[in-house]
């Protein structure tokens, strides 16, 4: 009887659904929007044929050049209805099928339908099984330190007995003793291995006149293939005359590690000299350049399906196989979780000289939700061609933290549009001030009068400026909850703590640099580390190595490994250093130079982009700002500097990053996609350009 009263009820309410339903038909109202109002319910829609196709152009992955066969994906398994076929408009150097037939510039033809819909999309690819890429490219010119008397070392080379001099290295030996003994060597050394290596190349002249008879002046190469526990004798050069010579050696016999150590040699008593320059090593593609760039393909976060590359940065075909397919299967189909859950994806690589494995481990999150955390790398001087400076904005949710502000009221207009854009209540939590620079603390007056500020971290001591003076007028008006110098930071003294806690993982961490009471400004900048669900980004005002040459070895190793990097002093040749790279490894590097590239100070240096690319090619530089580079030149002191007449060109504008679970995205104000330095005008057309993304 129970449960016939219960039907009698629902069968009453079916009716009255039904005739409420018919009435909303008739009156034009849409019953889903009905139910939505009445239960307060979501109605997701199914996904469009088209979206689906959009989706999977968006993501699927063609190498730009390969030296071997590609894989090519053909279905999508969470949306099965999805079919892919692919064409090559160049079948005498690539198949449909993505076989490598031979060398040449190819473009391959996706063809993505759903249902009666259907979209194409085409990938240029170089086809070339001979890649070489340029490890060490040395001419002398840019290195001022080193002498004699001491050992020194300048990048991955160390020098004993040796000097710059007219833009060369010159080596010196002698001999100690009467006995026409080898004596003293000069020495120039590799401190880093070169895998794989196709030639060494280099000029050189000796200096003095041929050695008379019994006597000797000699070049010597040597080579470790165990970082430089044992040398072997590769090359030796007589002296052969006095005009300057050009060497080529072929190391295409070493298909390991190996390192080189160039030796002069003397049996006379009073110095011997030769000069060396140009200094070239070339290389081919090893095992570590596939295995680093396909890294990057691979999510270290996933809460849906996703599709699997099946191919790498310099091409192979990849099959994977998964460690629980029950949560993530071999092509990317992921199951919900309650929890997250580290599931490993290894990919089986073949193509290559032999077949490659790389295990990735991926986290499945679960559907929980968090704040996410969003980063604005401010664009500001998008209104003034004047040198800025730099402005950090960081919102999550109703907590805003800004860092430094900037030069000139122009960039303060920026500064404002972001902030009031964006913050939910104009108050700003935490205000940091790295250091008393003007181009850094200029607008924090205007900050200070546009805003609240609770909470002030601010650099260690004072500084002899009007601007500086402006700014602690403006600190000392302002009723702030804490007020907190970096060393009272670090220190946990007076109130102020090292790490600032903002949510559940989510936190600023400041690290000690260790050179916060020094006077000089830019080394005494603060450098922080915020953290977020597991993303690190490290925050480095002006912190450059240009007065203290150990700076960034001074903090490098309480940072360890982070994800995004801020480039230290808008880029100059004096940060960014290779052993610094090595032990924080950021996946992306941040470039703020205020205004347009090759600004009155040279940034951003073609030193330091270098360098992050020849420690990895695969690092992404964004940089905020741009410019048409048609009329730039080096400077004496090789700053590479430009008179733009546009700005814009090339100008990514105000960078976001947007941190939840699931890792980081990055966004531009002007593109969608930011773009990467190496696709630049700046970069493409510079004389000192060496090494660039993906290369």
């Amino acid at each position: 009887m129970k449960i016939s009263r219960l039907n009698k009820k629902l069968t009453s309410f079916l009716i009255i659904i039904h005739l409420l339903m018919l009435s909303l038909v008739l009156s034009g109202c849409g019953f889903l929007d009905f139910l939505n109002d009445l239960f307060n319910v979501e109605i997701t829609p199914e996904i469009t044929a088209e979206e689906k196709v959009a989706y999977v152009i968006e993501n699927l992955y063609v190498p730009e050049i390969t030296v071997t066969d590609v894989g090519l994906i053909t279905e999508v398994p969470h949306y099965p209805d999805v079919s892919i076929t692919w064409k090559s408009l160049n079948p005498e150097l690539i198949s449909d099928s993505g076989e490598f037939i031979k060398n040449g510039e190819a473009t391959l033809q996706a063809e993505v339908s759903c249902d009666d819909y259907q979209d194409s999309k085409n990938y240029a690819i170089t086809l070339n099984d001979s890649l070489v890429f340029t490890f060490l490219d040395e001419d002398f010119n840019n290195i001022t330190k080193g002498t004699a008397t001491n050992p020194w070392k300048s990048g991955i080379l160390a020098f004993k007995k040796a000097n710059i001099f007219n833009q060369q290295l010159r080596l010196y030996a002698n001999s100690a003793d009467a006995d026409k003994e080898i004596g003293t060597k000069g020495i120039m050394e590799m401190e880093k291995d070169v895998i794989n290596p196709k030639t060494l190349s280099f000029n050189y002249a000796f200096v003095d006149n041929a050695p008379t008879s019994g006597y000797q002046i000699t070049l010597k190469i040597y080579y470790s293939s165990n970082e430089g526990v044992s040398w072997t004798l590769l090359e030796t050069i007589s002296h052969n005359g006095n005009e300057t010579q050009q060497k080529t050696l072929d190391l295409t016999g070493f298909t390991g590690k190996v390192r080189v150590r160039f030796s002069f040699e003397t049996n006379y008593r009073s110095n011997k000299t030769i000069l060396i320059d140009n200094l070239r090593i070339e290389r081919f593609l090893n095992n570590q350049d596939i295995l680093s760039g396909f890294e990057k393909l691979v999510p270290k976060k996933v809460k849906e399906s996703f599709i699997l590359p099946w191919s790498t940065p310099y091409g192979g075909v990849v099959t994977w196989e998964s460690s629980f397919p029950g949560l993530i299967t071999n092509a990317g189909l992921v199951s919900e979780v309650f929890e997250n859950t580290v599931v490993t994806l290894t990919a089986s690589i073949t193509g290559f000289s032999e077949t490659l494995i790389a295990a990735h481990e991926i986290i499945v999150l679960s559907g929980e939700m968090v704040v996410p955390v969003e980063i604005f790398f401010i664009d500001i001087g998008k209104y003034g061609d004047s040198d800025p400076g730099e402005a950090i904005y960081i919102k999550i949710e109703d907590f805003d933290i800004l860092i430094d502000a900037g030069q000139h009221s122009a960039s303060f207009q920026a500064i404002k549009e972001v902030i009031d854009s964006n913050s939910n209540d104009l108050v700003i939590d935490y205000l940091f001030a790295t250091h008393p620079d003007a181009d850094h603390i200029g607008n924090m007056p205007l900050v200070f009068e546009n805003y609240q500020i609770l909470n002030l971290v601010q650099f260690y001591g004072t500084h002899s400026t009007q601007t500086y003076e402006k700014y602690v007028n403006a600190v000392n008006d302002e009723d702030l909850i804490t007020e907190c110098t970096v060393t009272d930071s670090v220190n946990n003294q007076n109130g102020c703590t090292k790490t600032i806690d903002i949510l559940d993982e989510v936190f600023i961490e400041i690290i000690d640099t260790k050179n916060y009471k020094t006077s000089e400004p830019n080394t005494r900048s603060i450098v922080f580390v915020l953290e977020a669900y597991g993303t690190r980004v490290l925050f480095t005002g002006d912190a450059d190595n240009g007065t203290n040459a150990n700076l960034e070895r001074d903090y490098m190793y309480e940072v360890g490994d982070i994800d995004i990097l801020k480039a230290a002093h808008h880029g100059t040749k004096f940060g960014t250093s290779t052993p610094f790279l090595e032990v924080v490894d950021p996946e992306v590097v941040i470039i703020t130079n205020g205004n347009y590239f090759g600004n009155k100070h040279g940034h951003p240096s073609w030193e330091a982009i270098n360098r992050i690319y020849a420690y990895d090619s695969w690092i992404k530089i964004l940089a905020l700002v741009g410019g048409d580079s048609d009329s730039c030149s080096l400077s004496g002191d090789q700053s590479y500097k430009c008179n733009v007449s546009d700005r814009f060109v090339d100008r990514n504008g105000t960078i976001k990053i947007m941190i939840d679970l699931t890792g980081y995205e990055i966004n531009a104000e002007y593109y969608e996609i930011p773009l990467e330095l190496s696709d630049t005008v700046f970069w493409k057309t510079h004389p000192k350009e060496e090494y660039s993304y993906g290369g």
